[in-house]
This record gives structure tokens, C-alpha cells and sequence, in this order.
């Protein structure tokens, strides 16, 4: 498309971290692309597996979708 882009790709893990509210395990994909001058346009999904019950969690896996659009001046 001639438009400048940036793609990533992620992975986290916690052990004992249920506390704080976090995740055991997440995985993140994203991408962002320039639309118009000044103006970015940027995708993330976002993968998450909570502890076990037995650990504190709640066993369960969410997904997360977000967009944003960023203009810069």
C-alpha cells in the first residue's frame, strides 16, 4: 500500500502472579499502518489463559480485540 507499517508479536508468562491480577499466560499480535499523513491506524488481539482454580484463578481464557486511531500533532 506504500504506507509506512509495523507488525509485532508477543508472549508472556507468570508463575505467581495471581495476585496481582495477572494472566499465567498471553499472547499478543498487532499491527499499525499510516492512513493519512499524521495519522495511525493500529490493531492488537490480545490472548489470555488465567490460572488454574486450584492456583487462585479462575481457569477460564479470554480474547481481546482493540483498535485505536492516533493523530499526532
Amino acid at each position: 500500500m506504500g504506507c509506512p507499517a509495523s507488525a509485532g508479536i508477543g508472549y508472556q508468562g507468570s508463575q505467581e502472579a495471581v495476585a496481582l491480577g495477572l494472566p499465567a499466560r498471553r499472547a499478543i499480535a498487532s499491527l499499525s499502518t499510516e492512513i493519512f499523513p499524521r495519522t495511525a491506524l493500529s490493531l492488537e488481539y490480545r490472548h489470555d489463559e488465567d490460572y488454574g482454580i486450584a492456583d487462585g484463578g479462575s481457569g477460564k481464557s479470554a480474547g481481546t480485540f482493540t483498535t485505536q486511531l492516533a493523530v499526532t500533532f
